[in-house]
């Protein structure tokens, strides 16, 4: 069966790229000295003229976009290859390079055995030593060493099992139990006695002090005993705990109402109810009181007379 012209070159081009890489395998592996760069020109002109010809023939077609395809796969690859070749980060040459380097290096020189040491002359023996007869008694040399090794290695009594010492001391008094020899008690100094302590003059008892009169009061003045009087109270008549229950409230219902709370300070709140209780309280002549309410949608303090 004859084959198109456009069959021969799809054909052609297959082979071309297996040719091309058979070609790089062998640069990679060291049989190529240069990278094949005339065979693949070659296949990149074959592909750009099939790019041209409109190919009808849907079998043919999907020929040569698989062809295409695995063309770009290769390309990665190469390019990927001699990026590495380039670094001299390719494992290929690595393992070659140290190989090499292995095989130059000179064998290490076999190191000289020392030579045996000469053995000893054998030596004659003693002549035997004659020993004395059982029973027979030690000679003078022998019984003076055995003496003078008893001495020596004869075991030191240790301290404190000897027989009990007793330290005088002047002045002090034997232990309860023991005694004294005869000559040891003329030797010793007469105890010392502490002496006797001075008499003290007997003392007058002290005299009860003289009821104190109870000082004047002033007519004004609140008695010695009495508690003391409660503050008076700040914020003109307004108490401390009433002033911070009444910023909670009016805080809470602004944040009610979504208001900015950011500039309302404790300080500038009890400052303005201070003078407002002054003023209504001198024009009513009445305790002021405060309360939390809502107008147009705003959290206001409303006075009220108590």
């Amino acid at each position: 069966m004859d084959l198109t012209p456009l069959e021969q070159q799809i054909g052609d081009l297959d082979v071309a790229i297996d040719r091309l890489r058979s070609l790089y395998d062998q640069y990679f592996m060291g049989i190529e000295r240069i990278e094949p760069a005339v065979p693949r020109k070659d296949v990149e002109r074959k592909i750009y003229s099939l790019r041209k010809e409109q190919i009808r023939n849907t079998a043919l077609r999907f020929r040569f976009q698989m062809i295409l395809q695995r063309y770009s796969t290769f390309q990665s690859h190469w390019q990927r290859i001699c990026r590495e070749i380039e670094n001299g980060t390719y494992k290929r040459q690595l393992y070659r390079a140290e190989r090499k380097r292995f095989e130059a290096r000179e064998p290490p020189a076999a190191a000289a055995l020392p030579e045996p040491a000469a053995l000893p002359e054998p030596t004659t023996l003693r002549e035997p030593v004659a020993l004395p007869a059982p029973g027979a008694p030690p000679s003078r040399d022998l019984a003076a060493e055995l003496e003078e090794l008893d001495r020596e290695f004869a075991p030191a009594t240790p301290r404190g099992i000897g027989p009990p010492t007793t330290r005088i001391v002047p002045g002090a008094e034997p232990p309860a139990g023991r005694t004294l020899a005869p000559a040891m008690v003329g030797q010793l100094p007469p105890p010392r006695r502490p002496p006797p302590a001075p008499l003290k003059a007997p003392t007058a008892a002290p005299a009860a002090p003289a009821p104190v009169p109870p000082a004047a009061t002033a007519p004004g003045a609140a008695p010695a005993g009495a508690a003391p009087a409660p503050p008076a109270r700040r914020d003109g008549g307004l108490p401390e705990y009433r002033v911070r229950q009444l910023y909670v409230e009016y805080v809470e219902a602004k944040r009610r109402q979504k208001e900015s709370t950011a500039a309302l300070t404790y300080e500038a709140l009890a400052e303005s109810l201070r003078a407002s209780s002054i003023k209504l309280r001198e024009k009513h002549g009445k305790p002021i009181d405060f309360e939390v309410g809502v107008k147009d949608g705003k959290a206001v303090l409303r006075p009220r007379v108590k």
